[in-house]
This record gives structure tokens, sequence and C-alpha cells, in this order.
């Protein structure tokens, strides 16, 4: 599957207004993959790999927290990025 220029367009302004919950109105965890990768799922056509996908992604990053100086990978960016690139690779559950 192939993404258009408006598709494209359409899904980095989701994703830009689901990351922007890291910065100022609060965390309510939209951002996180086991939510987000549905949503995606969702607006791309593919429910189901969008669901395994930000499921797996989020098993990955449960137990990593910020402890000490330490500042672990980003999950959200993770999720979110690699729900679009199974489903446009043709990724079928």
């Amino acid at each position: 599957m192939e993404i258009e220029l408006i598709s494209a367009i359409l899904l980095s302004g989701f994703v830009a207004i689901l990351m922007t919950e890291n910065y100022g109105y609060g965390y309510w965890m939209i951002s996180r993959p086991i939510f987000a990768g549905p949503l995606l799922g969702l607006i791309m056509g593919d429910l189901q790999t969008g669901l395994i996908v930000g499921a797996s992604v989020e098993l990955m990053f449960m137990g990593v927290l910020p402890i000490g100086g330490s500042v672990p990978p980003n999950a959200q960016i993770a999720g979110l990025i690699g729900t679009i690139f199974a489903i446009s690779a043709g990724g079928k559950a």
C-alpha cells in the first residue's frame, strides 16, 4: 500500500496532535502505542494490524521508566511510526 501525499499529511498531523500531550496539557496516555496503534490502523484501513503492532510495541516498552538521569527511548514514536510502516508495507495479521 502506497501512501498518497494527502494521506501522509493527514497522518503526520494526527501524529503531531497525539504527540503534543507530552508538552503542556497533561499526560493522558493517548499517544501510547496500545491506544494510538489501533487509531492509526483505523485511519489507514487495517485495524487488526494496528492493534497487533501497537500491543507488541507497548509490551516492549512497558517497563521502561526514566529513573535517575537516564532518558529512555520514546515508546510513542516507536509505536506510531512502526504502525504506519507495518500497515503501509502490507503487513497482514
